[in-house]
């Protein structure tokens, strides 16, 4: 049995009224779509945060720390493997989500996912360098209190924008 023929056969008998419901329903969902919610405008205003803070931190980073004598070469050498990743994915990820998802543009869930994903990874290389540098200790905490305040944001901040592109899917 052929069943092209039977859903044809199906759609030109389906009922006037069924039909109407269903356009009524597709075009609700649509104006639904088309609006801004509380939470998109929050998202991508963190989201253009996230990338300003990007900017901005390796701008201090080149300008301060990276000239700073006290910094060790390990970490140096460490946090400057963070430049490309940082300044070619994560940062545009966040602007292009934020973009689309202020224009209603389907692409922003790509890029949300994509750029969350990119800074927990990004989070947990740090994390575990922090760990085996005893950067977390007490004594030390003063003087890593940059590294510490990026880490917790990244630790909330990438797992909020993957998880808010996964629900918008």
């Amino acid at each position: 049995m052929d069943l092209n023929l039977i859903g044809t056969f199906y759609l030109k008998n389906i009922n006037r009224a069924t039909k109407n419901t269903i356009i009524n329903q597709s075009n609700i969902y649509s104006i639904a779509k088309n609006r801004n919610s509380i939470m998109d405008i929050l998202i991508t205003i963190l989201q253009i945060v996230f990338g300003v803070g990007l900017l901005g931190f390796w701008s201090y980073f080149l300008i301060v720390e990276n000239k700073d004598p006290e910094k060790t070469e390990v970490y140096l050498v460490f946090e400057r493997s963070f430049i490309l990743p940082d300044l070619a994915w994560c940062a545009p990820c966040m602007f292009l989500s934020a973009s689309g998802l202020l224009t209603n543009q389907g692409y922003w869930i790509f890029f949300s996912i994509a750029g969350g994903s990119a800074i927990f990874f990004l989070f947990l290389l740090d994390f575990s360098f922090n760990l085996q540098q005893k950067s977390y200790k007490k004594e030390r905490r003063k003087e890593n209190i940059l590294e510490i305040l990026v880490n917790i944001l990244c630790l909330f901040g990438g797992p909020l924008f993957m998880v808010y592109g996964f629900i918008n899917l």
